[in-house]
């Protein structure tokens, strides 16, 4: 049996605010936004004065429902020691009893000129609990669902040349969309991820499998508008002590039919590896880059993995590597 570590490496500088992995940019939104509990008439066009009423500054991660005061819930909505079922919409109707409703969130941001000539894009890890995304006043995307982050492509919406405004409008949704409380607003990491116009990882790129606690398999997701029938791809393995166990640089095989695909990059044994488990919880670091011609990298990702066997069985329970 096989499992799978799918983890991106957390980077977090706080100044400055962009951090460059070979290939890539990221730059830190976090901090800076201005908030307003509550519907607005309009989407802001600017950004709101330090001391305009209604508002007030924020860094995200930001919960804004967490403040609100208690709600006193109506008789139908208290517990009761009946059947669950039967009581389940009336028992979970106010979602932990707090306030819901909408929240605006609104930055300012002009991007770095070395910027320029890269592909754009503005990534939410989650709006709690629907959201909706704007780029000086056009609605350029948003989420049904706060557990899940997502991209927009803004390359040909950003202005290099005076501030952009980009504001969000979050909202707690039906009170029946959740078990348990959620919170509201821009709960998630916000940034803006700079790659290679041309070829590049996709969002959370890399699959990777173990298998008899030694073979290690890796799948990278990627996307090209190039007309190239191969990628040079280049893999490095090490672990926790940063010691080099797998290293290729080939020319990986690609369907010019489409433009985002899956490719199968390594399949390797690692000899004597390091288990992960509870004790001693080792992780590896695959770090996957995409070169070009001359072999300088177009794009690069890292992830961490674990190497571990986990079995079930009805006369054993679970096993893990073994025991």
């Amino acid at each position: 049996m096989y499992c799978y570590i799918r983890r991106a490496l957390l980077l977090v500088l706080l100044c400055p605010f962009m951090f460059s992995v070979q290939g890539r940019e990221v730059v830190n939104l976090n901090f800076g936004w201005r908030f307003h509990l509550g519907d607005l008439d309009a989407v802001p066009t600017a950004m709101p004065a330090a001391d305009a009423a209604g508002w007030e500054l924020v860094d995200v991660p930001h919960d804004y429902q967490i403040s609100q005061p208690w709600v006193e819930p109506s008789p139908e909505e208290r517990p009761d020691n009946g059947d669950g079922a039967a009581n389940f919409k009336s028992r979970l109707s106010a979602r932990a009893f707090k306030e819901m409703g909408a929240g605006w969130y609104v930055k300012n941001y002009t991007p770095d000129a070395s910027l320029k000539g890269q592909r754009l894009l503005l990534d939410f890890e989650g709006i709690m609990y629907v959201g909706d995304v704007y780029l000086n006043g056009e609605r350029i995307g948003g989420t049904d669902y706060g557990y899940v982050g997502f991209e927009i492509d803004v390359t040909k919406k950003l202005s290099f040349d005076a501030p952009n405004i980009i504001a969000v409008r979050a909202h707690t949704a039906e009170p029946l969309n959740s078990r348990w409380y959620t919170g509201g607003g821009l709960f998630r990491d916000v940034t803006l991820v700079a790659t290679n116009p041309t070829t590049w990882f996709e969002r959370h790129p890399l699959y990777i499998t173990t298998t008899d606690n030694r073979i290690v398999e890796i799948q990278a997701e990627i996307a090209t508008r190039a007309r190239i029938n191969e990628v040079p791809m280049r893999t490095v393995v090490r672990d926790a002590d940063g010691t080099v166990v797998y290293t290729s640089t080939k020319n990986v095989p690609i369907n010019r039919k489409w433009r985002t695909m899956e490719l199968k990059t390594d399949s390797f044994v690692v000899e004597n590896p390091r288990l992960w488990s509870c004790e001693t919880p080792h992780l590896y670091t695959a770090s996957v880059a995409i070169l070009d011609a001359e072999g300088a990298v177009m794009d690069s990702v890292a992830h961490t993995f674990g190497i571990r066997t986990i079995e079930f069985s009805p006369e054993f329970g679970m096993k893990l590597n073994g025991e």
